[in-house]
């Protein structure tokens, strides 16, 4: 199987250095984000996918529909790759990173990271036992590194920027989960 991760291109909260998780603040792309959305699609142009999958949040959604412009397959929304659900909704990035949490800390109204990783376990397992060839999966920084994580748990998770595209080939017999 193989996976194009794409994180999302750069949104309004990227610029400001806000954190957004909550799919019911709508954040959206700003020009440059629309222009590496843009970007993308063309990088991909001779590429192929069965279906493109989109967090709930707003900014995936628009990367998608822009990414997936002309082409057939569908676009599925799934909460499973939302953003990591870290407490700090709409409060300063650089606050939140400069403190360090246990894998296992839950913060008022969110998820621990133990949490988290389990839902993008449960999201890839489904993706291993429909058997696509190729997924077209747009998300978020934390989400890509966590997949990472996930799949080659010795390896250093890359640093995705925005509008960033990663291919993984995975081989079908060897289901990590």
């Amino acid at each position: 199987m193989k996976l194009i991760l794409i994180r999302h291109g750069q949104s309004q909260y990227n610029v400001l250095r806000k954190i957004n998780h909550s799919p019911h603040i709508k954040v959206s792309l700003t020009l440059q984000g629309e222009q590496e959305a843009k970007q993308a699609k063309q990088e991909l142009e001779n590429e192929t996918w069965e279906c493109m999958f989109v967090s709930e949040l707003y900014r995936t959604q628009q990367t998608g529909a822009m990414i997936n412009e002309g082409r057939s397959s569908p676009i599925i929304i799934d909460a499973r790759i939302n953003e990591y659900v870290n407490g700090y909704e709409g409060g300063s990035y650089d606050e939140y990173s400069s403190k360090t949490y246990l894998p296992e800390y839950a913060p008022h109204q969110g998820e621990s990271y133990l949490e988290f990783q389990e839902r993008l376990r449960s999201f890839l397992k489904e993706l291993f036992e429909k058997e696509y060839e190729t997924v077209n999966i747009i998300t978020h920084f934390s989400v890509i590194k966590a997949i990472y994580l996930l799949l080659f748990p010795q390896s250093e998770p890359p640093q995705p920027k925005t509008g960033e595209i990663f291919h993984i080939e995975l081989d079908k017999d060897s289901q990590p989960f």
